[in-house]
């Protein structure tokens, strides 16, 4: 998204096939993506929201977000459900920000929004079809939120992407005592044998830019990752000692979460629809920009951040085997 050329191109029409059908996501349970984040933040992103909500309450404004490849905004309605309840009404003002055709973002959020966030927040929804380089040179200084939920590593370098929407954030002022705040999660460097299969399937899906051109086989994996999911269940194992060959420390596992973390990327939730199965197994292994960062060359970025933008406070960076969750403040 920071960028042009064939493979950017090929990144964006995977993207224009996973949300162009967003019949599939119009009745989507996403209990379970909430839990997600909150698990994949150790219950920290409702007080991460609900600071910077409270800090615009506090300002008597309203709250600004940027949205960093928006999608159909699924994970901006997850993101606001993670808050805590409110008696009072907050007013947002949100862009969503992505190169694929958005003509059915604003209509799903707004759907979603009076199913879920219509009591506590009234949301002016706008988007914006276009690269983050570019947006962000455009629009440094105008955002309270910037949120990148998953989209980061699928842009031609995380590094780039980062600062470029980073920029966007307000800075501290008189009139508003903290900068504007960024909550991001990108995808961690994979274990040995979980590289090693997601090459195997990334080698393949690679080579499509639409799920109708796969759909047999897309079908297939979905059904054998469904069937593993129901026979693992919520059962343990309890490994005796440390593998180095697979990276392994002793200790209790979810076998679930083991095969996906340590083995390949297989998972299945319950209550989740055949469709929407098949949408997130193209989503893993068809974008061609797949970038795994580090926990030290994230950290490396947040200094770079800090350098080149008069100030990046990293509040919080959490490190879980798939991903990185991150709260930064723009000083």
């Amino acid at each position: 998204m920071t960028g042009n050329g064939s493979s950017q191109d090929h990144v964006q029409k995977v993207f224009e096939s996973v949300w162009g059908d967003s019949n599939t996501y119009d009745k989507a349970d996403t209990i379970s993506d909430v839990k997600r984040m909150k698990d994949w933040s150790d219950g920290k992103i409702t007080s991460w929201i609900d600071n910077v909500i409270n800090n615009n309450i506090k300002n008597s404004s309203p709250l600004s977000i940027v949205d960093v490849g928006c999608g159909l905004g699924l994970s901006f309605d997850c993101l606001m459900r993670c808050a805590s309840p409110r008696e009072s009404i907050a007013e947002i003002k949100y862009t969503g920000l992505d190169l694929i055709p958005l003509e059915k973002t604003k209509e799903y959020l707004t759907k979603r929004s009076k199913q879920h966030l219509e009591n506590m927040y009234k949301i002016n929804i706008e988007t914006r079809r276009e690269n983050m380089h570019s947006y962000g040179k455009r629009n440094e200084g105008r955002y309270d939120l910037a949120f990148a939920f998953g989209s980061l590593h699928h842009t031609p370098s995380v590094e780039e992407a980062l600062l470029s929407t980073f920029v966007t954030l307000k800075s501290a002022s008189r009139h508003n005592s903290e900068g504007g705040y960024y909550i991001g999660w990108i995808i961690n460097t994979q274990r040995p044998l979980r590289q090693k299969t997601d090459e195997f399937f990334r080698e393949y899906f690679n080579q499509f830019d639409s799920m109708d051109q796969c759909d047999k086989e897309l079908e297939v994996i979905s059904e054998i990752f469904k069937g593993i999911g129901e026979a693992l269940g919520d059962k343990e194992i309890e490994i005796g000692n440390d593998s180095n060959l697979l990276q392994l420390k002793k200790g209790k596992y979810r076998l679930q979460s083991l095969l996906y973390d340590y083995f390949l990327k297989c998972y299945y939730k319950e209550n989740e629809s055949k469709k929407r199965q098949v949408h997130q197994i193209f989503d893993w292994f068809a974008p061609i920009y797949y970038h795994q960062t580090s926990r030290e060359q994230l950290m490396s970025i947040f200094k770079r951040l800090d350098s080149e933008t008069n100030g990046c406070d990293v509040i919080d960076c959490i490190t879980k085997e798939n991903g990185h969750f991150f709260y930064l403040r723009k000083k």
